[in-house]
């Protein structure tokens, strides 16, 4: 699988749901700034030998064998019993609160139920007017971006399919197949399949959000 870790520094969020190879796992783990599991995230962290430093939401799907490993590791575990928001809101809002990053990894968070995953893309369409979400699932890399200039290095002959999140205007590309040039994205299939062709391939739009996925 191709994959793309952001240059900026990032956050690293683990989840519950369903991984990408480790090697990507551990690889994006390396370059993080901070790794916050939720909740049962941190189960997969202990498997893999990689440390959160902070692990949050309501305990209902962490082992007691995962929280006595950390808590012997000094790692903070924050409770937070709310059911009016999921793990991973509870975290980014602790996030948001705490650190001023604007790239957010998300891995855990796609595949395990149909439902959480919706729930995951809701989210990140949520917060992303003001950071860049990255999220990995097992067949696919997704980039949400709000609105702006951005550079993303990829993967000449890949496939990319770019998405309104759930809308964008003025949306201009450089390095790709079919290129767009000050469209306006209607929901829809427009944007399925287009392949990169050059390694840095620049987005930029005046509002809304976009959704890249390379799939691999």
């Amino acid at each position: 699988m191709h994959y793309h870790p952001p240059e900026e520094p990032f956050c690293l969020l683990l989840g519950n749901g369903d991984y990408p190879d480790e090697s990507i796992v551990k690889n994006i783990g390396a370059a993080a700034d901070l790794i916050i599991s939720c909740d049962g995230g941190a189960n997969y962290a202990k498997r893999h030998d990689i440390l959160p430093r902070i692990i949050i939401g309501d305990q209902d799907s962490i082992s007691a064998v995962t929280t006595r490993y950390f808590t012997d590791l000094h790692v903070d575990i924050l409770r937070r019993k709310s059911q009016q928001e999921n793990d991973l809101e509870k975290a980014l809002d602790y996030l948001f609160a705490n650190h001023g990053y604007k790239v957010v990894v998300l891995i855990g968070f796609l595949g395990a139920r149909d439902d959480h995953s919706y729930a995951t893309m809701q989210i990140a369409e949520k917060y992303c007017h003001k950071r860049i979400f990255y999220l990995y699932s097992k067949t696919a890399e997704y980039i949400a971006l709000p609105a702006g200039n951005h550079t993303l290095n990829l993967s000449p002959n890949q496939i990319i399919s770019i998405f309104p999140f759930p809308e964008a205007s003025n949306v201009t590309s450089i390095g790709l197949k079919w290129n767009l040039n000050f469209a306006s994205l209607p929901r829809g299939s427009q944007g399925v399949s287009n392949i990169v062709e050059n390694k840095a391939v620049t987005i930029a739009f005046h509002s809304g959000n976009l959704l890249l996925i390379l799939p691999n």
